[in-house]
């Protein structure tokens, strides 16, 4: 049985460092819950803000567990690219050329201008065939800006220059139990995507009308909420951090490096 390629080594320490952040993430979930709170009265038919509590997880060890993920899965792709070039020049008489090492990179782009700029210079040194596998699988092709790659190489660029944080994060889905007296067919709600501190508007609630003006109506609210990352204040992708990295890890794994088996 031969050994395992570089990328392939590479790209199973980040499925064990996923599991490392999940054991993380569920201990943190359990000691921190969110609390919420409503502001506005619901009897007026006023705009309701709904407010969440919490703390957010330091660098130390998640954000730098984050990093690790992202770092090694952005590193595999890089390793299948060296491999594919070495594999292409084992029949030749002389080594792989050090111009082409040096510069071998797997590229990922959103523009088809910059793929174009940068192909011969990344990739010019690995099988014709191997490179059309590699255009196919470029963001600008797929699903742009939210491509699994694309958001990995947006990631990776952040990563490089400064730690990501891990922020609780409220959208998506709004629970809550249903006052009788109140009519929810013209409710509408607006998520702030804002990272959680304290007292942080997460929801904005409009289109509340109790149906008996008589009646005191209450309304109790459950957001779901999950960690995401976080540039800063910003969030930089509004899906829970675990789900996101295990997604881009699965999409390596069963979308991108298969289809360099031939060219190994």
């Amino acid at each position: 049985m031969s050994a395992p390629f570089d990328h392939d080594l590479k790209l199973a320490r980040t499925a064990y460092h996923l599991n490392q952040l999940h054991t993380q993430i569920v201990e943190w979930r359990r000691h921190h819950r969110l609390v919420y709170r409503i502001e506005g009265d619901l009897n007026k038919g006023e705009k309701l803000v709904v407010l969440a509590s919490g703390e957010n997880p330091g660098h130390d060890p998640m954000a730098l567990i984050v990093g690790d993920c992202i770092h090694n899965m952005r590193a595999s792709l890089d390793l299948l690219a060296f491999a594919l070039l070495r594999a292409n020049h084992m029949a030749m008489p002389t080594p792989v050329p050090e111009k082409l090492t040096k510069r071998s990179s797997f590229p990922i782009f959103n523009d088809p201008r910059d793929y174009a700029d940068k192909r011969e210079t990344l990739i010019g040194g690995i099988d014709p065939r191997a490179q059309q596998v590699v255009e196919s699988l470029q963001p600008y092709k797929k699903g742009g800006a939210s491509d699994a790659l694309f958001l990995l190489h947006t990631l990776d660029i952040i990563n490089k220059h400064r730690l990501l944080n891990l922020v609780y994060s409220v959208v998506g889905h709004l629970g809550y139990e249903k006052p009788i007296n109140v009519d929810f067919n013209t409710m509408r709600v607006e998520w702030t995507n804002q990272p959680v501190s304290n007292d942080t508007p997460v929801a904005l609630i409009t289109g509340l009308k109790p149906r008996d003006p008589q009646v005191t109506a209450h309304l109790e609210v459950r957001p779901d909420y999950y960690l995401a990352l976080a540039e800063g204040d910003t969030i930089v992708v509004p899906h829970s951090v675990g789900v996101l990295l295990a997604t881009i890890h699965a999409y390596i794994h069963n979308d991108v490096f298969p289809h360099f088996v031939d060219y190994l």
